[in-house]
């Protein structure tokens, strides 16, 4: 009606509710608009701050609007002697409003390490656009490599889950290396428990749930960054840069 209104026909309109129970909006119009205006126009007929999350020339996707936000910054290194690294760092974010990292280490170095986390790494991100939750899809991916027999495939894993509807977020960790948590002048490590994707048939992923604060920040690194200056005092050196 509201578009009517302002003499915007529409071919069509759907509305359903995604798992955080806020409404998703898909609109074919039957002439191309301002997707601000529609923007505008979808957010006052729900009483909801609308975004556009996707569009192209036949429909319109909208969700409701982010109140957390993510900076996020990436810096990887190759190992000496090696022209790659054997790491993968994939981040995305998806349409119920939820932000994605996915670090994933292949066993080894070089381009060997590089295919194997590559491998993870894209699965588990095509399978969690897909729906499917992140403990779900580690373990369809291990089973799958656990399979193989001709070739050793294995890869470390860490599924960094954040909604930015609530600022609640959880993180996954399979045979990774420690993840940090800085609150203010605080950290807190977090450790994984189970074995790399691939060694066993059944794998015992870690999981941890908690809530942000604004500022706060997660540092997720690979062993050869963890294991840097091993000893009893391991990962210091992390917390104080």
């Amino acid at each position: 009606k509201k578009c009517l209104a302002e003499k915007i026909p529409l071919c069509d309109v759907s509305v359903i509710e995604n798992s955080n129970h806020t409404p998703e909006v898909y609109i074919v119009p039957t002439q191309r608009i301002g997707n601000e205006k529609l923007k505008n126009l979808v957010s006052s007929a729900i009483d909801m701050p609308m975004r556009v999350f996707d569009s192209s020339d036949d429909s319109i996707h909208l969700v409701a609007d982010n109140l957390y936000y993510v900076d996020i910054a990436v810096k990887q290194r190759s190992r000496d002697g090696q022209t790659v690294s054997g790491d993968t760092v994939l981040y995305f974010e998806s349409h119920d409003n939820k932000f994605y990292v996915i670090l994933c280490d292949g066993m080894g170095s070089g381009n060997e390490a590089s295919l194997e986390s590559k491998m993870t790494a894209e699965l588990l991100k095509e399978f969690i656009k897909s729906g499917i939750q992140a403990n779900t899809a580690v373990n369809m991916i291990n089973s799958s490599m656990a399979l193989k027999t001709q070739s050793e495939v294995f890869s470390t894993a860490d599924i960094l889950e954040i909604n930015l509807l609530n600022g609640e977020f959880s993180m996954l960790k399979a045979g990774s290396a420690q993840s940090y948590i800085k609150c203010g002048n605080k950290f807190e490590t977090l450790l994984s428990k189970s074995l790399p994707i691939g060694i066993i048939d059944d794998i015992k992923s870690t999981a941890v749930k908690k809530n942000f604060q604004n500022n706060d920040m997660i540092v997720m690194v690979s062993d050869g960054i963890s294991e840097a200056d091993y000893g009893a005092m391991r990962g210091e050196w992390i917390k104080k840069i």
